[in-house]
């Protein structure tokens, strides 16, 4: 999904499986955001992502909610109030999680040193609601052979 003029970032659903210490990210969507200046809230539209795992559901229920992403290279007030969105919405749909606590996957949109950077955080505790600890997570990618030649450039610039 394109970044909507005007807005700072992008803010998705990301959706997979965990076989033991395996998380495998299969899926994502992209949510509909806006940071509200005058009531100084976030806004997101809950509604879109509600319908949105009703309908993968249907189509993969091996699927559950894994987290979020973010096209930003470190978590501001707007980051830090997506991310608490996702831990309630854990806490609301238990079923529909597969681990106990949102991923937060945080994408470089800037490719700064010329490759795409990502990081994988795991929220470690939320006591403290303005200042959550979180864990980088190591991870690999899983990639086809026609794949790989494209997204090496990406990687690894």
């Amino acid at each position: 999904m394109r970044k909507p003029e005007g807005e700072d970032i992008v803010v998705g659903t990301i959706l997979g499986t965990i076989d033991g210490s395996i998380i495998d990210i299969c899926s994502c969507f992209a949510v509909p955001q806006y940071f509200d200046k005058e009531k100084k809230a976030l806004v997101i539209d809950t509604e879109y992502i509600q319908k949105m795992m009703k309908f993968h559901r249907k189509v993969n229920s091996k699927e559950g909610l894994l987290g979020m992403y973010i096209s930003s290279n470190y978590l501001d007030e707007h980051g830090l109030s997506v991310v608490k969105y996702y831990q309630q919405l854990f806490q609301q749909e238990k079923k529909k999680a597969v681990i106990p606590f949102p991923l937060v996957m945080m994408v470089d949109p800037l490719l700064e040193d010329n490759k795409l950077s990502i990081k994988i955080l795991n929220l470690v505790s939320s006591f403290l609601s303005k200042n959550p600890i979180f864990c980088e997570l190591s991870f690999s990618y899983a990639i086809n052979d026609y794949h790989k030649s494209g997204l090496d450039v990406l990687f690894y610039g």
